[in-house]
This record gives structure tokens, sequence and C-alpha cells, in this order.
């Protein structure tokens, strides 16, 4: 299997090919999560219509890096009923203050309500995983090609 370096240059030699190996694990999860922040936000743009909605409350705890936020949204829908809809996603920055009224989408199949603002970030985000998963990809294909074909043979 792997053995053990007895020199600089055989430890870097095996740190770049253990790198080349997770790169090729790590690049196509980063993507397939950015993929999946992307078009879960964009699916539910897509199938839900947009209100106009208010921000009633937002919770705010300690989360693991800082302060994250959930916004509580209570829309009127064209019959004339009202929603009101807690998620479950933490967020930061702050999205909005209480007593803002915003663009959002409401769905009426699993009655969630989610800002244009929420839901821009959310793309944003997939965005960036998907860019640095095709990138971290691209490298350890890379590393891994050149390793295969093109690393001079020690004999």
């Amino acid at each position: 299997m792997l053995e053990k370096p007895t020199n600089v240059s055989e430890f870097f030699n095996l740190f770049l090919k253990v790198l080349s190996y997770l790169a090729l694990i790590l690049g196509p999860f980063f993507f397939c999560a950015g993929a999946w922040l992307y078009y879960s936000a964009d699916g539910l743009s897509g199938n839900a219509v947009e209100v106009e909605a208010l921000v009633i409350a937002v919770e705010e705890r300690r989360g693991d890096s800082g302060t994250v936020y959930r916004p509580t949204f209570e829309a009127e829908l064209s019959n004339g009923d009202h929603v009101q809809y807690t998620g479950n996603t933490w967020v930061a920055p702050k999205p909005h203050e209480p007593g803002d009224t915003v663009s959002a989408y409401y769905d009426e199949a699993s009655g969630i309500i989610r800002s244009r603002a929420m839901l821009e970030q959310f793309q944003f985000m997939g965005r960036i995983f998907m860019a640095i998963g095709g990138i971290i990809a691209i490298l350890g294909v890379g590393a891994w090609v050149r390793r295969r074909f093109f690393a001079k043979k020690l004999d």
C-alpha cells in the first residue's frame, strides 16, 4: 500500500499523491452539494407563487460561527387567507428586520414561504460550492493524469 517516506522528497511525493486522490473525492462532493443548494432554492421559486410577505419576527441564536437568524413570515393569499411560516432554516447575515414587507415565494403544497433575498443567498452559496468543487475536481484529475501517464518511471 503506502510505504513510510524516508526523506523529505518521498514525503512530498506521497503527500501529493494522497492530495490528488482526496481532490478526486471532495471535488464532486462539493459540486453536488452546491448543485443541491442552487437547484433546491430554484425549484421552490419555480413551483411557488410570488407574494408580499410581512416579517413578523426574527429569532436569533448562537451558532457555531456566530449568530444565525430565522424569520417568521406572514402572507396574504389572493383568496384573502393569511398564512404564517417559520422555517427550519437558520441563516446569517440577518436577512430582514421585523416589520419589513418583502418579496417572497409561497409554495402552497408545502406551506413554505421564503423571501427572494434568502433564495438568492442560497443560490449564491450554491454557485460558490459548485465552482470550488469543479476547480478541486479538475485539479485532482489533472494531478492523477500527470502521475499516471506523465510521471517518470523509477526502475
